[in-house]
């Protein structure tokens, strides 16, 4: 026979599972997002009306300078660095967040009618996290991951000189990437750009989400 607690513990668990699934694909930040960029029209870049709110698809290029992405090294313009740490508690633990590294530069969104700046300072990213690491016990951490523990102050090694265990997630805009984004569109330097900026107490609004770049009417050929 199955005791009261155990029953509460078959209920509660599957639950918690169902809460957090609820919240990642529908109430979280990066689905708050998705969900905004995909309900609004896209259109091409030729078409973005000065001073109106406007979403465009593309793909990312070069705007001035290109960014390295910390764990993979790849060309970008705009990274995320997430490293969580193992806590132990008694018999149980937790993995908590000890570095968050978001970093961004202007970038050109291209599509087939002409290029428009994306102004990327303060801009709400959901960005696909697709490289991953780990190093703990019978781990070192490799270079680049020690370098990045160091750059933040976090010791590789508990007191006693054992690994501490990390986990490395890292997703990146990649250059040549599509993309979609939403801003307000401004005058740029010449007669064939425009600049994305964000809306008054707002923020440009970014995702290379595959389902959401697709999402809305085609960018004009």
């Amino acid at each position: 026979m199955v005791d009261g607690p155990m029953i509460a513990l078959f209920l509660v668990v599957p639950a918690i599972g169902v809460g957090l699934f609820i919240y990642s694909h529908y109430y979280s930040r990066d689905a708050i997002t998705r969900r905004t960029l995909a309900q609004a029209p896209k259109r091409a870049v030729a078409e973005a009306t000065h001073g109106q709110l406007v979403r465009l698809g593309g793909r990312a290029q070069l705007f001035q300078e290109s960014l390295q992405a910390p764990l993979s090294g790849r060309p970008c313009v705009h990274y995320l660095l997430v490293v969580e740490e193992y806590r132990s508690s008694g018999k149980s633990g937790r993995w908590v967040e000890v570095i968050r590294e978001e970093v961004s530069v202007d970038f050109l969104l291209r599509d087939a009618s002409g290029a428009a700046r994306v102004r990327m300072g303060g801009a709400r990213v959901d960005i696909a996290r697709d490289r991953s690491a780990r190093s703990g016990t019978f781990d070192d951490a490799t270079p680049i991951e020690a370098a990045i523990l160091e750059r933040h102050g976090i010791d590789k090694t508990t007191f006693f000189g054992f690994n501490r265990k990390h986990r490395y997630h890292e997703g990146v805009l990649e250059l040549d990437e599509n993309v979609t984004v939403l801003g307000v569109a401004q005058p740029g330097a010449d007669a064939h750009r425009v600049v994305i900026d964000a809306p008054p107490s707002s923020q440009v609004l970014v995702s290379d989400d595959p389902d959401t770049v697709r999402a809305g009417s085609s960018a004009r050929t």
